[in-house]
């Protein structure tokens, strides 16, 4: 009688082992389950055959090719120095693998892909019979890691942007000092600084790059719900407009629309006692997609320039406050001297008229020098104490 073991054998033994097809079917599903596209290249019979994704990758439409294309390696554009076909062309003469990657333009609405690729060449008896590549969409990989870089970098900007408010006290040279910088990690045409005016009615521009000649000082936004700037100070967060010509929420003001302005964000400038000092803005003339953390950055700029706004109008009443207490404290000496300058005079005239009569004594034989002495003596305590009790009483 068959033990189990026996019947596990005749299990196996009754199942088929895959066949080629199957094996390629399953290797297939494999590649259609993750972002990665293989393609062979025959270069005896010039045939390049691709798996599914390559198409989706290269932005070609469904069914528009059967998965196989005639190719020679003369095809290839001799004028490019860089990029795939160079690397590919550069395989084909040196039999030496390569590695790289690239971008391409993604899909209406959507950004550009990055793809990485390489590539080996197959040889035969020291011929080169094919060449095999991959690729796959790292779009995802690069985005993330350009994010911690971005976020990284602009986390050390705010940290010397804050050593800088503490320590400079020129307000307008701080204010240039911020714009260049968001200009720079933001990578944006214009940046401005606007200062609510006395009124509420409307923004000045207090500094900015990328603005015509004589527009920075002068140019003013209004404050209502229709520009940019208004809607901003009324939202109290930031905004980010991708698009200002479609933009539904507000119209925009004359001095955005004057230079171009498709992109950007703004985020408000708080000030002392609930009223906001102002907005700071990052505009971009291109159309472009800013994140989250972009916002989050320019925030934190507008955080720091209100600091230092309030510092600065803290020191101005600290300042205030020494020169009165100086010009306070200038009269209570000036009214110390003018009493001792009195009480000095009287004394003097007292001891003139003393003097007068001792002489006055003398002279008429009523007392002797020497009687003169002693009383002099006895006077001059006398005095000292009078004196003392003058000043201080």
């Amino acid at each position: 009688m068959p033990g189990p073991q026996d019947k596990a054998q005749a299990a196996a033994s009754t199942t088929p082992e895959p066949g080629p097809l199957d094996r390629f079917e399953a290797f297939r599903s494999a590649l259609d389950a993750g972002p990665l596209g293989v393609w062979a290249w025959d270069l005896r019979s010039n045939r390049m055959t691709w798996s599914s994704h390559i198409p989706d990758f290269h932005g070609l439409p469904e069914n528009k090719l059967d998965g196989t294309l005639a190719v020679v390696p003369t095809d290839l554009p001799a004028q490019e120095s860089t990029g795939l076909f160079a690397a590919i062309r550069k395989t084909l003469e040196t039999n030496a693998p390569y590695r790289l990657e690239y971008r391409l333009p993604g899909p209406a609405g959507r950004g550009e892909r990055w793809f990485e690729a390489s590539a080996t060449v197959i040889q035969e008896d020291g011929t080169p019979v094919q060449l095999l590549g991959m690729c796959r969409d790292v779009t995802e990989r690069l985005r993330i890691n350009r994010e911690v870089l971005v976020r990284a970098r602009q986390q050390e900007t705010l940290a010397r942007m804050g050593e800088r408010a503490l320590t400079e006290s020129d307000l307008q040279k701080f204010f240039n000092e911020v714009v260049a910088t968001i200009r720079d990690i933001l990578d944006v045409e214009m940046v401005t600084i606007l200062e609510l005016m006395p009124g509420d009615a409307e923004l000045l521009l207090r500094a900015g790059t990328g603005w015509k000649a004589g527009v920075v000082g002068t140019a003013t936004v209004p404050t209502s719900r229709e520009s940019k700037a208004g809607y901003t100070l009324a939202s109290g967060r930031p905004v980010i407009t991708e698009n200002l010509q479609k933009e539904s929420r507000f119209l925009g003001d004359t001095l955005l629309h004057e230079h171009g302005v498709m992109s950007g964000i703004t985020a408000p400038i708080a000030g002392r006692d609930g009223r906001a000092y102002g907005v700071l803005g990052a505009h971009s003339a291109k159309q472009r997609k800013f994140h989250d953390y972009d916002a989050a950055f320019v925030a934190a700029v507008a955080n720091v320039v209100a600091g230092a706004i309030q510092r600065r109008q803290l020191d101005q009443r600290h300042e205030l406050m020494i020169r009165e207490l100086r010009h306070r404290s200038g009269n209570l000496f000036s009214q110390l001297l003018a009493l001792f300058s009195q009480t000095a005079k009287k004394f003097a005239q007292r001891e003139r008229s003393r003097d007068q009569v001792r002489g006055a004594r003398i002279g008429a034989g009523q007392c002797t020098p020497a009687h003169y002495g002693r009383g002099l003596e006895i006077d001059v305590a006398q005095r000292a104490s009078q004196y003392a009790a003058c000043c201080f009483s």
